[in-house]
């Protein structure tokens, strides 16, 4: 394995990032991209006067020698036209650096390579993200791990510029650092166990959104399957047919304009229908275990967020026996999501 520092400042930064990924995947000689981080925003560090930078850190497996793989990343960023004019830590549409290899290779080569990474240790922006993934991570040569490394920079004005982010509607971010986001729920369903029948009708379900808006809603999840134990399976069709016109009146409204929708649905149909409409993310109670194959082969196509739920069985077993028996539940659920 090996971590890959990942940050961008100019245009489109969430899209430029998006864009980066997706070329070392399909690098030849990496097999996977296998984890991403959370994204941070943060202020730049040196050169002051330029945009703040959003940064992560990928995880891939790759066969790739250190000096391969640094050649490929700056072919990316060369393909990304990134301007290596710039002065030092000024601007760039794209920064790609190796950071860790796992094997614990030490290189000492300025300024082609020098593993792991010579400012690693320094740049709370690199340590967060990398301890998002691997805190307990040892740190070649440094005699110290990730978590370790990251502890000794926390009461720096780096570290408390940080500030950790999602992916937003119309390709911004929203900060996430110290406020929880609200999701409002729109069940367009007859037997739902809260609402059920109440927002069948496209009017009184848009007029509710915007209430829940005005209430102080950030996200709204939008369904039309109840999973409410015991509750009646229906067709894929009629439960698009349930969601799609509630998502187009919400998207032709501009006081929608900053809201996310979020589909609630197991089934890949319902939710590729939906992001069509305009939902941006695809919220699955099953975690893809009811629509497996396709779902998530969806999800990889439509290349939106995907918040994946634990449930056992379907509604009609999710509270069986068998369904509801848990030695260790923390456990247990996070060995079943993997």
């Amino acid at each position: 394995k090996v971590w890959i520092g990942i940050g961008s400042n100019l245009g489109e930064k969430m899209e430029n990032i998006k864009s980066a990924v997706s070329q070392v995947r399909a690098l030849e000689g990496v097999r996977r991209v296998s984890r991403t981080s959370f994204l941070y925003e943060s202020p730049p560090a040196l050169v002051q006067e330029q945009p703040n930078f959003l940064n992560g850190v990928i995880e891939i497996e790759t066969k790739l020698d250190p000096y391969s793989l640094i050649t490929s990343l700056q072919g990316i960023e060369d393909h990304m036209l990134r301007d290596r004019s710039q002065i030092r830590y000024g601007p760039r549409v794209i920064d790609l650096d190796v950071l860790i290899y796992q094997d614990g290779t030490i290189i000492s080569d300025p300024p082609t390579l020098t593993l792991p990474h010579d400012q690693l240790i320094n740049r709370p922006f690199v340590l967060q993200p990398l301890h998002d993934l691997c805190p307990e991570l040892e740190i070649p040569g440094k005699n110290m791990r990730v978590d370790e490394a990251l502890t000794l920079l926390k009461e720096t004005e780096d570290y408390k510029g940080l500030r950790r982010v999602l992916p937003w509607i119309g390709g911004g971010v929203v900060d996430m650092t110290d406020r929880t986001l609200i999701m409002g729920i729109l069940n367009c369903t007859p037997d739902s166990f809260s609402d059920g029948g109440k927002y069948i009708d496209p009017d009184i379900a848009v007029s509710h959104a915007k209430k829940m808006v005005q209430d102080g809603a950030d996200i709204l999840d939008i369904g039309g399957q109840s999973t409410r134990p015991g509750a009646a399976m229906v067709t894929a069709k009629e439960e698009t047919e349930r969601v799609v016109p509630v998502i187009n009146r919400i998207r032709s409204d501009p006081f929608f304009d900053q809201i996310p929708i979020s589909i609630d649905t197991f089934r890949h149909e319902v939710a590729l229908n939906a992001v069509e409409a305009g939902a941006n993310i695809i919220n699955d109670v099953s975690g893809g275990r009811l629509d497996e194959y396709n779902m998530f082969k969806v999800v990889a196509e439509l290349d939106v967020p995907y918040i994946l739920m634990h449930m056992r069985g379907d509604p009609n077993t999710m509270q069986s026996e068998q369904n509801t028996k848990y030695n260790d539940v923390v456990e247990t659920v996070s060995k079943e999501l993997c």
